[in-house]
């Protein structure tokens, strides 16, 4: 069987090395981005779901969030956002979010929403 396949979408590095190391323990394969244009390029029917921060230097995660639901509107994404704009989270959710995690966040609630994610939750 193969192995889940998520996106982890963040310009800062210690997030996506954090996350991709908590998912690979969970046996999950992970692809990162440091950028809009970089998770753009990776984006394919391999990926299972995705961690899509919400500010990336060159592109808005709202904007990239959209793009990917309307190649492959099943694949849950979840967004992160150091940011705590009540209408960036109601926009976020409008737009097709499967759920929106605050910055700073524990990694093991953030990969158990993913793997919620995966199984349908």
């Amino acid at each position: 069987m193969a192995s889940n396949l998520v996106l982890v979408v963040d310009d800062e590095h210690l997030i996506r090395w954090a996350v991709s190391e908590r998912l690979n323990e969970m046996g999950l394969d992970v692809v990162v981005a440091k950028t809009g244009a970089e998770a753009e390029a990776r984006f394919d029917e391999s990926i299972d779901a995705v961690l899509l921060d919400i500010r990336l230097p060159d592109a808005s995660g709202l904007d990239l969030l959209v793009r990917f639901l309307s190649l492959r509107p099943s694949c849950p994404i979840i967004m992160m956002t150091a940011y705590s704009f009540e209408d960036q989270h109601e926009r976020a959710y409008a737009l097709g979010a499967r759920a929106l995690v605050p910055k700073p966040f524990d990694v093991d609630e953030v990969a158990e929403r993913i793997q919620q994610a995966l199984n349908g939750g």
